[in-house]
């Protein structure tokens, strides 16, 4: 690895580092493929026949590897499509609240632009997917975030050296049907 760093994560994060031992990037891991498992608190790393397996069922969704803090971290971003196009959602362990959609953006997922209240969304990435739950609009610099309250319902695997990922759903977390209507 370029760059290792050390924090003492309890003064940063406070309450939410309790039972947080360390966090690693997903640059230590380039050329492998990785699952992520937010509900159990799991990273795996994969091997070609376990791959095969994931691909037998998971749903394949577009994914951008992008390279951020000039290069020396690496972030997963999910296409989301749109009415006028893909939008590109970081997935985003560390964020602990609401999803957050850029505001040019906003309009195009239902969402109020101008609101900077918390609002609900509904939105399905691909077949077999749904995204239902908290979502801020935001002035961001990326079209969106994607955080742990829609990434605990999904494994999400990452084959770091060909730009591709699968998503499997949980069944056991699947998101209730929001019955409110909003």
């Amino acid at each position: 690895m370029p760059q290792l760093s050390v924090f003492d994560l309890a003064r940063f994060m406070g309450p939410a580092s309790a039972g947080l031992s360390g966090a690693i990037g997903l640059d230590a891991f380039v050329g492998q493929t990785v699952t992520l498992d937010v509900a159990h608190h799991r990273l795996v790393l994969e091997d070609a026949a376990s791959l095969a397996a994931i691909r037998k069922t998971a749903v394949e969704v577009p994914i951008r590897l992008v390279r951020v803090a000039e290069g020396a971290a690496l972030t997963v971003d999910i296409g989301v499509p749109t009415s006028s196009g893909t939008a590109w959602m970081e997935l985003d362990t560390g964020n602990y609240g609401a999803s957050m959609v850029d505001r040019t953006i906003a309009g195009l997922f239902g969402l109020n632009p101008s609101d900077t209240a918390v609002q609900r969304w509904d939105v399905t990435p691909a077949d077999g997917l749904h995204i239902s739950g908290p979502v801020m609009v935001k002035d961001l610099i990326l079209d969106g975030n994607l955080g742990r309250e829609v990434l605990r319902h999904w494994e999400i695997t990452v084959d770091l050296a060909d730009g591709r990922g699968w998503i499997t759903p949980l069944p056991s977390t699947r998101p209730p049907t929001d019955q409110t209507g909003g």
